[in-house]
């Protein structure tokens, strides 16, 4: 088989295999946090636990330089390049692999600090979102168990939004009480009611 056929041939793998990624992962959107959701990274929960206080960093972003993304930008850019340098600039093969291996390695990991970058941004920005409701005042919507999860609305960034919540203290808590975010773990908010004073003041 024709080199050129072999490196035209990756180049279709590839782009099929990110197109399909893509797809069936979804781009910039997934759960939430970025670009293919399913193997391209994962969130660990905080463990934070003292009440007020949410530790900085509160999600770990993983982001592998073997994900299915960075493998098919690779398999891509390595048969796109070694068509070109086989084909147009008429090189060696021995020259053509080894152009494409150099410019596939750049492309992608070029492609992979873009994506790093890009996550840490959306994860700080995440973060600091997180930490400014930290203190805020919501109401119980769904009462609130001793040792389960009832629901909360708050007022977040612009609109009313619905949130499972469990009591800070252990106590339950009532349907259409006032409270207070105590801390937030793994997307949990944890409450407590607010002091009689605080709330003749909202």
């Amino acid at each position: 088989m024709e080199l050129s056929t072999v490196f035209l041939f990756c180049f279709f793998v590839g782009l099929f295999f990110a197109l399909g990624s893509a797809v069936l992962g979804g781009l910039v959107g997934g759960d939430g946090h970025g670009l293919e959701a399913t193997g391209d990274f994962h969130v660990d929960a905080s463990t934070a636990v003292d009440s007020g206080h949410l530790p900085t960093g509160g999600h770990e972003l993983h982001f592998s330089p073997f994900s299915p993304t960075i493998l098919a930008t690779f398999i891509t850019a390595f048969g796109a390049t070694g068509y070109l340098l086989r084909k147009a600039a008429e090189f060696s093969p021995l020259e053509s692999i080894s152009g494409a291996l150099v410019g596939a390695l750049a492309l992608s990991a070029g492609f992979f600090l873009v994506l790093v970058k890009f996550f840490a941004a959306a994860q700080k920005t995440s973060d600091v979102r997180t930490g400014d409701l930290l203190g805020a005042t919501a109401e119980v919507v769904a009462g609130i168990p001793a040792q389960g999860l009832g629901e909360i609305v708050l007022t977040a960034m612009g609109g009313r939004t619905n949130a499972p919540a469990a009591s800070a203290s252990g106590e339950a808590i009532p349907k259409n009480t006032a409270v207070k975010i105590a801390r937030i773990v793994g997307g949990t908010y944890y409450v407590e009611p607010l002091a009689r004073g605080a709330r003749e003041t909202r």
